[in-house]
């Protein structure tokens, strides 16, 4: 199992920058769809990933590609990137259990994304 290096001690401002710089398709999800204003694109994450497919269609693969190498870190080194990098609240009341970890979150993420690519490969999902 792959890790995110040095990942799990840097700062969390540390690893939002490394995560601009190396994993452009969690960074556009995280600032953009599920950023600080996430609950103007949906009352859910399906509702927000449906806007961020619509909205970030060309992202739709390297956020796929850059959530497979995170699911192959470990779970502290998944839970701590997800928390800098993600500012929606995917353990939130509104939704109680069906993402209880970071690991569980990014699994439905893939799902949902890759649904969208085979659904909607040339136009918008």
């Amino acid at each position: 199992m792959t890790t995110a290096g040095s990942g799990a001690f840097l700062a969390q401002e540390d690893i939002k920058d490394k995560a601009y710089d190396i994993y452009r398709g969690i960074w556009a999800l995280g600032v953009g769809i599920l950023g600080q204003d996430w609950d103007i694109e949906g009352d859910n994450l399906v509702e927000c990933l449906a806007s961020f497919c619509r909205h970030y269609r060309p992202d739709r693969k390297t956020l796929v590609d850059n959530a497979r190498i995170w699911l192959t870190w470990d779970d502290v080194t998944l839970e701590r990137w997800t928390e800098a990098a993600i500012l929606y609240d995917f353990r939130r009341e509104e939704e109680p259990g069906d993402y209880p970890t970071a690991r569980a979150f990014w699994l439905a993420v893939v799902k949902y994304v890759e649904h969208s690519i085979r659904e909607y490969p040339d136009k918008i999902a």
